[in-house]
């Protein structure tokens, strides 16, 4: 049931510098003149002879003065010529927006953007959401996003959203002037907030397609992205725009926690090779502490809300759930990857259930040996080909439904 697949790398990005090169030329002097005078020759041929030969060899260094500042000339038109050759590069443009007080994003496009109050003169673009790692409580619109795959997006002609939505601040990172009240529901709920900005506002703002819209992220972001996904127009998620169409059309998940409820019991390893807690029971203490804010026995109705797998459960086959994309390193050790393979063996037991009601949906998981967390941060060779494949299935989900083939879900 589960395979790998393996797409082709190319570089996440190629700036070709534009240099005119110059064919070689080579400039031929005159022929050489024919040989001396045969012998016996009169004196006075002779002294004609040098004579003919200085008015000629002055006239030739005129015309070899001449034809030196000609060149001269030349090569000043072609290397003025040279330095108007543009550089063949790809432009990106950055545009900040302010949605509210608390919330912000930073929106990228390979073309400019269109004067307010104008739409843009080309077609509407899609729109790649983006939401940034780090646990939930470090981070930015800039820092903790999977940059190769967001600029090689962008480049493809999507519109890139990266959100920088408020932090839950653990009790011992709390600092002057930062809010001890973000926990992950308010969390969700400004990232909600962001996706209604966007489907309200992204057309005439930027030129891009409100009804294309695909949410993506890297570790706390890869959870939110499906959160957004899993909880498309749900009241509870979006309090004050609850009128609001917040579904997207795609997920692309980078590495990211599926299962708070820690069915499969990998959160619950205690200690490693060397007697010391795990990585893992350290950041589920900081999770429980100050993300979450609630324990979970007291609570497990509040952890089911917020986490993948069992908003997954939880809906009826008759809902919808928009393809996803995910990959997941097989030697993550901040994420185990059995948390990422469960979700998706339980993804698709929904999309069997589902197909038997007629929504014939895809999707695509790939387990990636000897990959760590967090790969995508920067290119690589990995991250080339992971992108390949992301940017197949951004193609995918553009294409007219008509022309469309159903992807399957699969994984090593």
């Amino acid at each position: 049931m589960w395979s790998t697949h393996m797409y082709s790398w190319s570089c996440v990005t190629v700036v070709l510098c534009g240099v005119k090169c110059r064919p070689l030329t080579t400039t031929t002097a005159s022929s050489a003149k024919e040989g001396h005078n045969r012998e016996g020759s009169e004196s006075e041929s002779e002294s004609e002879s040098e004579s003919e030969s200085e008015s000629e060899s002055e006239s030739e260094s005129e015309s070899e003065s001449e034809s030196e500042s000609e060149s001269e000339s030349e090569s000043e038109s072609e290397s003025e010529s040279e330095r108007e050759v543009p550089t063949v590069s790809t432009a990106l443009h950055c545009q900040p927006i302010v949605i509210n007080d608390s919330l912000t994003c930073d929106i990228y496009s390979s073309t400019p953007f269109p004067l307010p109050g104008k739409r843009s003169s080309g077609g509407k673009k899609p729109v790649l959401l983006a939401f940034h790692g780090g646990g939930w409580t470090v981070g930015s619109s800039t820092v903790g996003i999977p940059g190769p795959l967001m600029l090689d997006a962008v480049c493809g002609g999507w519109l890139c959203v990266s959100v920088n939505y408020r932090l839950c601040v653990a009790p011992r990172r709390v600092r002057v002037g930062v809010s001890r009240d973000i926990d992950l529901m308010t969390l969700l709920v400004d990232c909600k907030r962001a996706l209604a900005w966007v489907r309200e506002n992204i057309a005439v703002v930027c030129g891009g397609d409100p009804e294309c819209v695909v949410a993506c992220g890297e570790s706390a972001g890869g959870h939110i992205s499906l959160c957004m996904a899993l909880t498309a127009n749900n009241p509870l998620y979006q309090p004050g725009f609850e009128d609001v169409d917040t579904r997207v059309q795609g997920v692309v998940d980078c590495f990211g926690v599926h299962d708070f409820m820690d069915e499969q019991g990998q959160w619950t390893i205690q200690k490693n090779i060397f007697g010391r807690p795990t990585k893992i029971v350290r950041f589920m203490k900081l999770f429980q502490e100050g993300i979450v804010r609630q324990n979970i026995s007291e609570n497990p109705h509040l952890w089911r809300q917020i986490s993948p797998l069992q908003l997954l459960k939880d809906l009826p086959p008759s809902v919808l759930v928009p393809p996803i994309f995910g990959f997941h390193g097989i030697a993550d050790s901040i994420v185990p990857i059995a948390d990422a393979t469960h979700f998706y063996e339980q993804l698709a037991i929904h999309r069997q259930e589902a197909r038997i009601q007629g929504n014939n949906t895809g999707d695509v998981f790939i387990a990636l040996p000897n990959a760590q967390h967090g790969f995508t941060t920067w290119p690589s060779l990995r991250s080339c080909a992971v992108s390949d494949g992301m940017m197949a299935f951004l193609n995918h989900l553009t294409r007219p439904r008509s022309s469309r083939q159903p992807t399957t879900t699969s994984s090593q």
